[in-house]
């Protein structure tokens, strides 16, 4: 089972023929196929309820304090204006970054279930008009939300930090606003493409893709990169395979997207703020130096996502997955070295991501910006196992029991990632548990001090799941301490910062 279940998912797809749409009957289906979808919708879910739960336990940390104090005293506007005269150009990010002062501490512990579920709802969008665009069939509501679940969930699985992108606020607003919005823009440019049909909706429809796209690729410079390559390498793999010609409307509205995402990057690039930020770091390294740097980041990655079984078996579940819908779909694929392309653009997009990082700060980066690297390597394995179903199915090999094999690897492979990601979940919750506890003694303590009139309060470590050097130190100008000054509006002050964390005791 286990070697009829890696053929199954390693065999390519099929040709251009068009037939008659159909829809996706759930009702008719077999009761296998039920089974699976509703696998694809209770074993993910588990996961992301668990990572909502943890989620509650999320609070301010580090820089999130100056978030909150600017956004609170600038409001949006101006703090977006200040930040990218002051700090760097990533307007979009800034703009996400102003809403914490309107979500409050009060609303911090729910945003991680919100971001999740408004991801859920985007994707589900997007599977369903990916799926039509692609088989010819309309699929079920319920094929498009597990489908939607599930990649959400291997997005997550795949990714070596997630929790710095969920529950710490500074790391969320640069990544996941993001990665909702570019799922989507793709969903929007494959509802476009098969329904705007005049040429004044074509228009409004390309209008609309360039300000997608400018607003996204203001929410960093690597991914700004990104999205250019991306929807550059989609209208070439399009006209080259014969699939797009100038006249269609997909054309127009990629190169809309193509356009936002330059604009977005230019505007970065000019930003005031890039060039101060620029001094805290050393100059760019040599050419060669910046590829050495990331092909070895890049090829850590790569070993430790191999070496993880939790991590594989989610993408192997998305690349069968996606292979037995392909099985079903009336557009045949007669090229089976297509299958490829997605995988290699996929890991070539996410290497190409680090460079201009690498070039700005002559260094990797943190590990919470791989999440955009497992985004990139999904939506990869994840279209090509499409293109396999669709390839298979033009050779006539795809019978029941092909089939069944596929659901029952999927099974299998989901099975075993939920029940490993749930249980690492679930053991980690005294990590954020502690820490929410923690915070909320400190937070009391510095209102209780400043009510008081006292000009200082000295509160004990708080140690900071993110790792060293996200608490208050007794230097008041270490940027933390002032952060958290600011925001409170009295000199919060904490232990030195090479005092063991757990030796760390507040002054009397």
């Amino acid at each position: 089972m286990r070697a009829y279940c890696i053929i199954a998912g390693e065999d390519a797809l099929t040709s251009k023929f068009s037939f008659p749409q159909r829809a996706m009957n759930t009702s008719r289906q077999p009761f296998s196929n039920k089974i699976l979808t509703l696998l694809l919708i209770i074993f993910p879910g588990i996961v992301l309820l668990l990572y909502s739960y943890l989620g509650t336990y999320a609070r301010l940390i580090a820089d999130d304090f100056c978030s909150f104090y600017y956004a609170q005293r600038l409001g949006t506007l101006r703090y977006v204006w200040h930040e990218y005269l002051t700090w760097g150009g990533r307007y979009s990010a800034f703009a996400v970054d102003s809403l914490i002062a309107y979500i409050g501490t009060e609303g911090l512990p729910y945003f991680p279930l919100t971001v999740l579920a408004i991801w859920v709802i985007l994707a589900s969008f997007t599977f369903y008009t990916l799926l039509q665009a692609e088989t010819g069939n309309r699929p079920g509501l319920l094929l498009a939300t597990a489908m939607s679940m599930t990649s959400v969930f291997a997005v997550l699985a795949v990714s070596p930090r997630p929790q710095d992108t969920l529950y710490w606020w500074n790391g969320m607003r640069t990544y996941m606003p993001a990665l909702l919005i570019a799922t989507f823009h793709i969903g929007f440019l494959y509802w476009a493409a098969q329904n705007l049909k005049t040429r004044n909706a074509v228009l409004v429809g390309s209008a609309v893709s360039l300000l997608i796209a400018l607003g996204n690729g203001g929410s960093n410079e690597s991914f700004s990169v990104i999205l250019i390559l991306f929807f550059a390498g989609l209208m070439v793999f399009k006209v080259w395979s014969g699939q797009l010609r100038f006249q269609d409307p997909l054309f127009s509205l990629l190169a809309a997207a193509i356009l936002g995402g330059a604009l977005a990057l230019l505007i970065m690039l000019l930003s005031p703020g890039t060039e101060i930020r620029q001094v805290f770091f050393p100059p760019p390294p040599p050419l060669p130096r910046i590829f050495t740097i990331a092909a070895g980041g890049y090829l850590d990655y790569l070993i430790e996502l191999l070496r993880s079984p939790q991590r594989m078996s989610a993408l192997l579940a998305i690349l069968f997955v996606s292979t037995w819908i392909g099985t079903t779909s009336n557009k045949k694929l007669s090229n089976g070295y297509l299958i490829l392309l997605p995988v290699a653009a996929g890991i070539l997009l996410s290497f190409v991501s680090l460079l201009p990082v690498i070039y700005a700060t002559s260094e990797l980066p943190p590990p919470r910006t791989l999440i955009v690297f497992s985004f990139l390597v999904v939506a990869g394995f994840l279209y090509a196992g499409l293109l396999a179903g669709k390839w298979l199915a033009g050779r006539s090999t795809t019978s029941a029991a092909f089939k069944l094999v596929l659901i029952a690897c999927t099974g299998l492979l989901l099975l075993f990632s939920t029940v490993s990601n749930a249980k690492a979940l679930y053991d980690s919750r005294e990590i954020y548990r502690s820490f929410a506890q923690r915070w909320e003694q400190a937070d009391a303590q510095i209102r209780k001090a400043r009510d008081s009139g006292e000009e200082s309060v000295t509160i004990p470590a708080l140690n900071v799941w993110t790792g060293p050097g996200g608490d208050p130190t007794d230097n008041p100008r270490y940027w933390v301490t002032a952060c958290t000054s600011r925001y409170y509006g009295i000199q919060v002050l904490g232990p030195p910062l090479d005092m063991p964390q757990d030796e760390a005791q507040p002054n009397e």
